[in-house]
């Protein structure tokens, strides 16, 4: 079985212990070891960061079985630019380019919401070249936008957004199978395709790997507070994501004043990551005597940080549109319960597993009585952490989660595959200008 992953947002799954995998690299890892073939294709920018990593349409080795080919596209420095969707168009123009004169026809392509311009150039080449495609559901694209709309202006989005939303309907409807990270998701993928849900149409949650947090990093998180200025409290609150719309953390920074006019000095808050509001957040932070900035963490860091935090912070934007995000499945798999104010899906696996609380969105009084629910039963923190961890291993790790996925691959490549007769499915070497690492 010869796969392709074509994606606009992942991150590269390479660069050893620095870097940790996602959808895509877990996925890729289960394809491979199952024996078959795996290319991903991808920009050669790193959407968080904003930077080049690879500026040339080039194929790079990784093994016999996984191949890396990279879409060139002039990137971005702001997530909200015209330059972006510059960026955007070029990419799938870019697959458009190279696919088409590609000899090598893969068995099934996997395609990603977000981006439209990408899975639409996907679907269409696949469509034309009699390959199934799955549309694998990451983010509600565009109805994103709708929670910056009242109820009495949502023709206003209907309106804005009527190209996008009949693309992404079109999208869906033409794709062989709907996947997706959460129920939710692909409730709503099945919704906008018009069409009945079939067998083919899977749910495979986000997890996280069950055997990757070290707790042995006495060294490691000494050395992490000389670097960063901070002492460990009783009750350390741990923040990691991408500093964007989704995420409010003006209650959290709220929330911290109030436990400081609280004298309530056992509380320390952690926040790391970056993003187009990162000058803000640190400038936030700053002020604050219960609060460290940290940027941005390699993978060796995030560890240790997660091994010695004791509670997971996931501080959703009141009426964000996310169901099961990939941030609280790495807080359980670190024993960390997770302090949640996302309702539905996670909200209740959160309820059902024992594993957090919630709190009400933008209500800082609510998230501050909260953590000091932590610093009062320490006990009850562990235990919530303990039950988290075993939801990790029992259902939502990666590596069942993926080679599930896998096999899910097989199932629909046997299902509508051609005979071989109709098309050459011989795997030839990659483009003279590829390279090998």
């Amino acid at each position: 079985m010869y796969i392709w992953y074509v994606t606009l947002y992942e991150p590269l799954p390479i660069g050893g212990e620095q870097v940790r995998p996602m959808r895509s690299g877990l996925l890729a890892e289960a394809i491979v070891d199952a024996g078959h073939r795996f290319e991903l294709w991808l920009p050669g920018f790193e959407h968080v960061h904003h930077e080049h990593f690879q500026q040339e349409s080039v194929v790079e080795i990784l093994s016999d079985r996984y191949h890396i080919q990279y879409l060139s596209g002039c990137g971005y420095s702001h997530d909200t630019s015209i330059k972006r969707l510059v960026h955007n168009h070029q990419i799938a123009r870019e697959f458009k380019r190279l696919a088409y004169n590609r000899s090598d026809c893969p068995d099934l392509i996997i395609t990603q919401i977000p981006s439209l311009e990408l899975a639409e150039a996907v679907s269409t080449f696949a469509r034309k070249a009699s390959i199934p495609v799955i549309v694998d559901i990451r983010d509600l694209w565009p109805d994103v936008y709708k929670r910056l709309f009242p109820n009495w202006a949502l023709f206003l989005y209907e309106l804005i957004f009527f190209n996008e939303i009949k693309r992404a309907k079109k999208i869906l409807r033409d794709a062989t199978a709907i996947t997706a990270v959460s129920r939710s998701f692909l409730d709503w993928g099945i919704a906008r395709s018009s069409r009945a849900q079939t067998k083919h149409d899977k749910v495979f949650h986000i997890g996280y790997p069950a055997t990757s947090i070290n707790s042995n990093l006495g060294d490691e998180i000494s050395v992490l507070e000389d670097k960063y200025g901070f002492a460990r409290k009783k009750v350390t609150i741990f923040f990691a994501g991408t500093f964007c719309s989704s995420y409010d953390l003006d209650t959290v920074f709220e929330s911290a004043k109030m436990l400081l006019e609280s004298e309530v000095f056992d509380i320390h808050i952690i926040i790391a990551g970056g993003g187009d509001k990162e000058d803000i957040i640190r400038k936030k932070s700053e002020g604050l005597a219960n609060v460290t900035f940290v940027g941005w963490l390699d993978a060796v860091e995030l560890n240790a940080f997660l091994s010695f935090s004791s509670v997971g912070l996931a501080p959703y934007a009141d009426g964000a549109l996310m169901s099961l995000p990939n941030k609280p499945f790495e807080y359980m798999a670190a024993s960390l319960p997770v302090l949640n104010c996302l309702k539905g899906e996670l909200e209740d696996l959160i309820a059902e597993e024992d594993c957090g609380k919630y709190y009400q969105a933008g209500n800082a009084n609510a998230l501050t009585e909260a953590m000091i629910f932590f610093l009062e039963n320490p006990e009850l923190t562990k235990i919530m952490g303990i039950n988290g961890r075993a939801a990790i291993e029992r259902c939502y790790d990666s590596k069942m989660i993926y080679s599930k996925f896998a096999i899910y691959l097989e199932e629909i490549v046997n299902d509508f595959r051609r005979p071989k007769t109709e098309r050459d499915r011989t795997f030839r070497p990659p483009p003279l200008d590829s390279k090998r690492v």
